[in-house]
């Protein structure tokens, strides 16, 4: 097909539809369906619209167009992958003013690439997808910063002007709380269920192992403070005690990291705006 204008809008493709090589100056799928294959290797259009449209799997490749119109939804599992067509999909949406289809693009585009990947290269693309969305998503960084200070505020404890680890009582008095208690609230419930003994027993034992498991779940004021200071790298008096330099140095590698991963992704949303 060679030709000007091309109206295909609402068009309804029962099989496989081949556009290979085909050439308009625009032509306009709007509304359309595919129920087959739609492959436009080579396909050259000025401008191009699919807004609406629904595809079994699309072929892009080598296609080549000045302006596409429209969402990059109706690809988002439809669309054969090739390296040069998520780039060229990923300029449009950025020449169009569509910086959010541009960032879903970027993320198919990382997450199918890394999934050919192994080892150290996949591990650091998959921190990547979690920390920061590959730079498309800066509350990530807040989020993963935020679960990262909550964490290691268990290990830190305000006494005597020193920091001191706490892993080992918190681990065990929540051994002590999980055999002590869990049990004999397993044990009464199922009683409850024959009706053998009084409901309100079970509603003051439930309360009285609530209370002790927040009690030793949730963090001091004085490890969340800690735990804060060390994670955005302030710092503050030293410990000769190992595993407080330990604690000390994870997560001040990891405030680093996120932190500067937040940075990176902020300033690439404020560059689109």
């Amino acid at each position: 097909f060679n030709g000007q204008w091309a109206n295909f809008n609402g068009a309804n493709f029962t099989g496989n539809v081949v556009f290979i090589d085909v050439n308009f100056n625009s032509a306009d799928f709007t509304g359309a369906t595919f129920s087959g294959n739609a492959d436009f290797t080579g396909a050259k259009f000025n401008k191009v619209y699919f807004y609406n449209a629904k595809f079994n799997k699309v072929i892009l490749n080598e296609s080549d167009y000045t302006t596409m119109i429209g969402s990059f939804s109706p690809f988002q599992d439809t669309l054969v992958f090739n390296d040069a067509t998520y780039i060229k999909l990923m300029k449009n949406f950025k020449d169009n003013g569509q910086f959010d289809d541009a960032d879903v693009v970027v993320y198919k585009y990382r997450q199918i690439k890394q999934e050919s990947k192994k080892g150290v290269s996949w591990l650091w693309d998959e921190i990547q997808r979690l920390i920061y969305g590959y730079g498309t998503k800066p509350e990530n960084s807040l989020l993963a910063g935020l679960i990262t200070i909550f964490l290691f505020s268990y290990s830190f404890e305000r006494n005597s002007d020193q920091i001191r680890i706490q892993w080992d009582v918190f681990f065990k008095k929540s051994i002590r709380i999980i055999y002590k208690i869990v049990p004999s609230w397993f044990f009464d419930k199922f009683i409850l269920l024959a009706n053998k003994i009084p409901p309100n027993r079970i509603y003051e034992k439930f309360k009285l192992t609530l209370k002790k498991c927040l009690y030793y779940l949730t963090p001091t004021w004085d490890g969340f403070y800690y735990s804060w200071i060390t994670f955005i790298t302030v710092g503050y008096i030293d410990t000769k005690i190992n595993r407080q330099r330990l604690a000390t140095m994870v997560e001040g590698l990891l405030g680093w990291l996120i932190l500067s991963l937040f940075i990176v992704s902020l300033a690439n949303q404020i560059i689109k705006q």
